[in-house]
This record gives C-alpha cells, sequence and structure tokens, in this order.
C-alpha cells in the first residue's frame, strides 16, 4: 500500500491512469541499463501494447536546436551584460 501512494506521489500520468511496468523502467535505471535508447524502446513497447498513439508534431528537429541554441546565447548575453554593469559600477564609470 505505501508503494502504491510513493508511485501515485511521483507518478507521471494523472490519477485515472496508470503507467503499466513501470517497475521495469526502474530497475532498468537503477541496474545501469538506463541509457536513454533502452528506456525509449521499453516505453515505445508499453505503449504500443496499450494501444497509445503519440502526438506527431510538425516542428523540426533543426529548428529546435537552432532556438535552443539562440535562447541559450540570449541567457549568456543577459548574464554577460549584468556582470559588465556591476564592473563598471565597481570601476565608477556609470553613465
Amino acid at each position: 500500500m505505501r508503494l502504491r501512494r510513493l508511485a501515485a506521489s511521483f507518478s507521471l500520468v494523472g490519477g485515472n491512469y496508470k503507467l503499466r511496468h513501470i517497475e521495469k523502467l526502474v530497475s532498468a535505471v537503477h541496474a545501469g541499463e538506463g541509457k536513454m535508447e533502452t528506456l525509449k524502446t521499453m516505453l515505445a513497447a508499453i505503449f504500443a501494447d496499450d494501444g497509445v498513439t503519440l502526438p506527431q508534431t510538425k516542428v523540426k528537429s533543426g529548428f529546435a536546436r537552432e532556438w535552443i541554441q539562440k535562447m541559450r546565447q540570449s541567457l549568456r548575453y543577459d548574464k554577460l551584460q549584468q556582470e559588465f554593469g556591476l564592473l563598471q559600477r565597481l570601476g565608477g564609470f556609470v553613465e
């Protein structure tokens, strides 16, 4: 009963749904077999058994990678701007 409550607390799905074979996924991760490809294969098999069809996306992977790269650059730029402002204040070069 305790394990079921814990499973419900950390579940990947809502209360009305169940993720079958979660114990297999968890044991694969703990046994060091938890490589992403292995987990993907296991999840795909579980979903196929349940008749789940995954949603299709029209977002191209190249576009997503480019967007992620731009976002990371933007975050680095913001941090550099803050550090530059701090250096300006410390150096007495505030405009």
